[in-house]
């Protein structure tokens, strides 16, 4: 959904930051496992009805997911397992949100747990796609609700629900839609893309 331009000024800034970081002890994989303690601190304060305090720390944890990968390029410890381990932490902190949420639905609105359900299914087919197409060689960028989105998102929804939680449920009911529809929009990228390497599948 972000410009190609702003998600590469966003990409320079967290290089920037994270270059000024690099003499520090610190090491990708350790910021990234940090990630997903500040995203549990998160699911936690959701699950107990603090939804203000759990946006707030689920905003903070962001700082986490964007600059894991920048620091490893800024001290040049760019892996394999690095990448591997950015995307098992990035599922287990949507899921530990996703599943703070329902917590909270089952207690204040429960008919909202479908859409829970429903947005977590279609986060999580996101990403597959995704990791499927690159486990057959092809690279699959863009769609309309990928994981910067889906967290500011989730975010705008928790901050907000101190107006009033109609917008925690308008987020979800976004989230439930939107993330399956980018999981198909995916489907047919490397649909487009098998045909431009001239495999030509006529059919799905």
């Amino acid at each position: 959904m972000f410009s190609a331009a702003f998600s590469a000024n966003v990409r320079a800034f967290n290089l920037r930051i994270a270059k000024r970081l690099a003499h520090l002890p610190i090491s990708p994989n350790q910021v990234t496992v940090a990630g997903l303690a500040v995203a549990a601190v998160a699911a936690v304060l959701i699950g107990v009805g603090q939804l203000f305090a759990g946006g707030l720390v689920l905003l903070f944890g962001g700082a986490f997911d964007m600059l894991d990968g920048a620091l490893a390029r800024a001290k040049q410890r760019e892996h394999i397992f690095g990448a591997l381990l950015d995307s098992i932490i990035d599922r287990f902190s949507e899921g530990a949100i996703m599943l703070a949420l329902l917590v909270h639905f089952l207690y204040t609105f429960p008919p909202a747990v479908v859409l829970v359900l429903l947005a977590t299914f279609g986060s999580l087919m996101v990403s597959y796609v995704k990791a499927r197409a690159e486990g057959l060689g092809l690279e699959v960028k863009g769609g309309l609700l990928q994981r910067p989105e889906r967290v500011l998102l989730t975010v705008a929804g928790l901050l907000l629900s101190s107006v009033s939680p109609v917008f925690l449920l308008v987020v979800i009911g976004v989230l439930a839609v939107f993330t399956n529809v980018t999981a198909v929009q995916r489907v047919w990228l490397v649909w487009r893309e098998v045909a431009r390497r001239g495999q030509h599948p006529h059919t799905l």
